[in-house]
This record gives C-alpha cells, sequence and structure tokens, in this order.
C-alpha cells in the first residue's frame, strides 16, 4: 500500500468535519491544518478576500476539455511484450527502464 495514502485519507476526514465549520480558506481553517499535522505547513496562496468561487473554479476542469481531443498512439506491440510487469523501482532496482 502506498504509505502515502493514509496520510491523505486523514487529511480528507479532518477537512469534511472540519469544513461544515470553518470557512475553508480562512486563518482558523489554516491554522487547524497546521495543528493536525507536522510533515508540511498549510499557508495562504490567495488574499484573504479572494472568492470561494474563484478557489472552485480551479479545481474543476476545462468546460472545453475532452479526451477525445488528445492524440491517439499506436505503439508496436513487439516492444509491449518486452515492458516488465510493473516499472516500480522496488522490485525492479535500478535497472528498470524508464
Amino acid at each position: 500500500m502506498d504509505p502515502l495514502r493514509p496520510t491523505i485519507f486523514a487529511f480528507a476526514c479532518v477537512l469534511a468535519i472540519t469544513a461544515a465549520e470553518l470557512h475553508p480558506v480562512s486563518d482558523k481553517f489554516i491554522d487547524l491544518m497546521n495543528s493536525k499535522q507536522t510533515t508540511w505547513t498549510a499557508g495562504r496562496n490567495f488574499p484573504p478576500n479572494t472568492p470561494l468561487k474563484h478557489h472552485k473554479k480551479l479545481q474543476g476542469v476545462h468546460p472545453d476539455y475532452s479526451v477525445n481531443s488528445l492524440p491517439r498512439f499506436k505503439h508496436d506491440a513487439e516492444i509491449i511484450v518486452h515492458l516488465p510487469d510493473s516499472l516500480t523501482l522496488a522490485i525492479n532496482g535500478p535497472t528498470a527502464p524508464l
């Protein structure tokens, strides 16, 4: 299991519990986040008067985005056959193809 997964889960739980009580970009909320963990420090990235609507807009996908607009590549089957099942360095070591 990814060692970061429990941390993300805990952060999401704290965020969900406190979201109803504190505005997500308030100084109190930032202080609460900093008191709950020690691996990084939360801080203000936008001025205090930035509307929450602006923050939500930054989290979304552009309305004109389409997966169908991405270029399609056809890969040589012979190359794919020789790829390892996993590219994880913990399994393949420093010789894993990049």
